[in-house]
């Protein structure tokens, strides 16, 4: 799955036998690159 700003990932969660675990982690993924990633995003707490 390439996340750009065309993907699905809902979709593709529901379309597949995903596991809960796998889910959150590609809701994840999918939150975390369509937001603007800046200096901050990154920081020694994370």
């Amino acid at each position: 799955m390439i996340i750009d700003e065309t993907d699905n990932a809902d979709y593709f969660i529901y379309k597949f036998n995903i596991s809960k675990k796998d889910a959150k982690r590609i809701l994840f993924l999918n939150n975390f690159f369509s937001s603007k990633i800046n200096s901050k995003t990154f920081s020694k707490k994370n």
